[in-house]
Order: C-alpha cells, then sequence, then structure tokens
C-alpha cells in the first residue's frame, strides 16, 4: 500500500475537530516524529487547549496509521472533556500507579474512542454507500 498523506490525516483530525473538539482547542500534528520504540503514536499537552499528536514514521500502514490517529485524538477529545489530564496525569481525577498499557483507563477510552471513529468515518459511508 501506499504511504499516507499529510492531507489525508490532516482530513482525519479536521473532522474529527469539528465533531468532537471545540473551535478554541489547537491540534498541532508531526506526522513522522522519532517517538518511543513500539509506540505509533504519542498526544501531549502542550498548555491548556493546545496538543501536540506524534505519528511513528516506521506505520506505512494507512489503515493502522488511521486508527492510531484517531486513538491519539481520543486522548485529546478525553482531555478537553476534562476526564484526562496530563500533568501530573490523572484519569477522572484519580492519579494512577504504574500499571500495563492494556490497563490503563485512558488508553481503553482511546481505543473506544477509536473503534467508534473508524466506524464512523470508514464503514458506516461504504455502507451507506453500497445501499
Amino acid at each position: 500500500m501506499a504511504q499516507p498523506t499529510t492531507a489525508y490525516e490532516q482530513a482525519i483530525i479536521k473532522r474529527v475537530a469539528r465533531e468532537y473538539i471545540p473551535a478554541d482547542v489547537t491540534i498541532h500534528y508531526i506526522e513522522s516524529s522519532p517517538i518511543y520504540p513500539g509506540y505509533n503514536g504519542l498526544t501531549q499537552q502542550l498548555e491548556p487547549k493546545r496538543y501536540l499528536i506524534q505519528m511513528n514514521p516506521r506505520d506505512k500502514d494507512p489503515i493502522s496509521r488511521a486508527y492510531t490517529l484517531l486513538h491519539e485524538l481520543g486522548h485529546v477529545i478525553d482531555a478537553v472533556q476534562g476526564r484526562l489530564e496530563f500533568n501530573p496525569l490523572r484519569w477522572d481525577g484519580k492519579i494512577y500507579k504504574p500499571m500495563q498499557w492494556q490497563d490503563r483507563p485512558w488508553e481503553q477510552s482511546a481505543n473506544e474512542w477509536a473503534d467508534c471513529l473508524m466506524y464512523e468515518l470508514f464503514v458506516e459511508p461504504l455502507a451507506k454507500a453500497n445501499k
């Protein structure tokens, strides 16, 4: 498969932001960033209402990248809704001790966002088009 374009990923960000993120929130996006080994994406809060999403350049599969991007956008959505705080890291007001990635409630929520948004952005339109 061809490597996804910045325009394609930017369109995903704009679509999700329009529906789920207040207009006064800024998302900076780096499509190819040397992040931690084993991470496909990383979201950081730079300051209130300003977030940075970075993607791993090793992931070249467009579907995987779309899912990761939607997962990272899920973190932003949770943050603007007040569920996720970055510094210190809190979920629903509670500070958690270190735990496995899959057990972290903010990661579970981001996966739920990614699942729902993949359906909303990709599956549902195809189903409607094929009726």
